[in-house]
């Protein structure tokens, strides 16, 4: 069973990587608006290199922020399969970006076809990302797979920590931390070390929409060394992803 430092000691492996093929500092790196942060995308390859995935699989893909950072972290060394209700021109997004699309993309719904793709492949490792639905729906999805031995881990996002203990935020982000066993993306060590990786975000995140105050912790003059995060103000990082595994 993985713990925090395993996820730790696998970033500091995960990150020369991750700059080189993802470049998240570039001015090159192109925001999807209302897409998953650079940190979180870091986050989901640190997650597969250390448990080994050789198919990720997504549900809720929006534009493809997250799969085409997978895709060019990966280049073709890993099978990736998104899913939606939608149809996102993804190819088009990845062309923009230069990147090689190679990727499975299903239009349906995942309370469906995500248990049918993990149990007809049991021979390969999955890791799971719920972008969609979300909450309470997004765990009764992730209760339908979790108990599949090839599935190694299932992150959820929006799984963000308020400070009001009635805000179902709130009760959900518990129920998760009492019944998993977790790791979050809001990790103050994570956060401390790689908070720098959404530079590029959060200026352009601040420009469109608030999110109830949920800002990455260098707004809010958290520096890079931890030295001035003020808890006042904010608990939770981003829309965070809280990653699973039974207990």
């Amino acid at each position: 069973m993985i713990n925090k430092l395993d996820v730790l000691g696998q970033a500091e492996i995960t990150l020369s990587r991750f700059l080189k093929k993802v470049d998240p500092l570039s001015s090159d790196f192109k925001i999807t608006n209302r897409g998953v942060w650079a940190s979180e995308c870091f986050a989901l390859c640190v997650m597969c290199d250390l448990l080994g995935i050789e198919t990720y699989i997504e549900s809720g893909v929006y534009k493809g922020q997250s799969l085409l950072s997978l895709r060019a972290y990966y280049d073709e060394d890993m099978v990736i399969h998104g899913i939606d209700f939608f149809y996102y021109n993804i190819p088009h997004e990845a062309i923009v970006r230069g990147i090689t699309i190679s990727h499975k993309y299903t239009v349906g719904d995942s309370n469906i076809i995500l248990p049918e793709q993990i149990s007809k492949n049991s021979q390969f490792s999955f890791g799971v990302f719920i972008d969609g639905p979300k909450g309470w729906d997004a765990l009764k999805l992730a209760e339908k797979i979790i108990g599949y031995d090839n599935v190694k881990f299932i992150g959820i996002h929006d799984s963000y920590l308020p400070f009001d203990t009635k805000d179902e935020h709130y009760k959900f982000r518990k129920h998760l931390e009492n019944n998993f066993n977790t790791w979050s993306t809001d990790d103050v060590d994570f956060v401390r070390k790689y908070n720098y990786l959404d530079n590029t975000r959060w200026l352009e995140y601040l420009e469109e929409n608030q999110l109830g105050g949920i800002l990455p912790y260098n707004k809010i003059k958290f520096l890079h060394d931890g030295s001035k995060y003020d808890s006042r103000l904010l608990k939770s990082y981003g829309p965070t992803i809280t990653f699973i595994w039974e207990k």
